[in-house]
Order: C-alpha cells, then sequence, then structure tokens
C-alpha cells in the first residue's frame, strides 16, 4: 500500500513539472542562477569575514606573545649568569620563531578555500607549538626565580 501512494505521488509530481511551459521553465532557470550567484555572494563575504575575524585574533595573539617576550627578557635580567645565558638563548629562538609566525600571517593571501584550510592548520599548530615552548620558558623563570628566593 506504501509502495502504490509513493509510487503515486511521484508520478504526479512528475507530469505537473512537465505541465509547465518552456518559458517557464526559463524563468525557473533564471530565477535559479540568480539565487545560486546570492548565495556564492553571500557565501564568499562570510568567508572573507572569518578570514579577516582569524588573522585579527592571531595579530592580537602575536602582540601578547611579543609583550610576554619582554616581560621575560625583564625577568631573565635578574637571573644568575649561567642559567640567563640559557634562557636568553632560549628566549632570542622564541622571538624569531614569533617574527616567522607574523611574516607567515602578513604574507598569505588567500586565494582559496583549500589554501586557507591548509595554511590555517598549519599555522595553528605551529602557534600552539610556540605557546608551549613559551610556557615552559616561563614556568623555568618562574621556578628559578623560587629558588633564588629560597
Amino acid at each position: 500500500m506504501k509502495k502504490i501512494i509513493g509510487s503515486t505521488l511521484f508520478l504526479t509530481a512528475t507530469i505537473l513539472m512537465g505541465c509547465q511551459s518552456p518559458t517557464q521553465k526559463v524563468e525557473n532557470a533564471e530565477q535559479d542562477v540568480v539565487d545560486a550567484q546570492a548565495n556564492l555572494k553571500q557565501a564568499q563575504l562570510d568567508s572573507a569575514a572569518v578570514y579577516e575575524k582569524v588573522r585579527a585574533d592571531w595579530a592580537v595573539q602575536i602582540a601578547d606573545n611579543e609583550k610576554t617576550l619582554a616581560d621575560y627578557k625583564v625577568k631573565i635580567a635578574k637571573e644568575r649568569k649561567v642559567q640567563r645565558e640559557k634562557d636568553e638563548a632560549r628566549l632570542d629562538e622564541l622571538e624569531k620563531r614569533n617574527e616567522t609566525l607574523k611574516a607567515q600571517m602578513q604574507e598569505f593571501k588567500q586565494d582559496g578555500k583549500d589554501n586557507w584550510e591548509t595554511f590555517k592548520t598549519n599555522f595553528k599548530k605551529a602557534a600552539d607549538e610556540f605557546g608551549e615552548d613559551m610556557k615552559r620558558l616561563g614556568n623555568s623563570i618562574v621556578d628559578i626565580g623560587r629558588k633564588d628566593n629560597k
């Protein structure tokens, strides 16, 4: 019974759609094209907005990194010579990596969704690794400060 009703509905819909005049079919097709173009334009605008937001978020993070590294530099200057030299080397390496992240972000040009997704994934991974390394340096500086105060 269900098969008969389903088949009947399908057949009825097919017949009704076939009853459209060629002019109506052209008008429907033209409207479909207009709708598709509007959807594409909106998707491009949405994509550009997401791209700009992500870039702005990264720029803030990079600026925060610069501030944190400057704070670390002040703290490292107070350390004993041997430890200070080790931490300064680590700090220099982190500063270079932060500058590399900044340059990569500024040089990237959005030229397709696949390239953007790949870049975003790789950049996020590098930024996360950088953040972990920065935390380790920060923890090292804090630990040394505690030892020196004892």
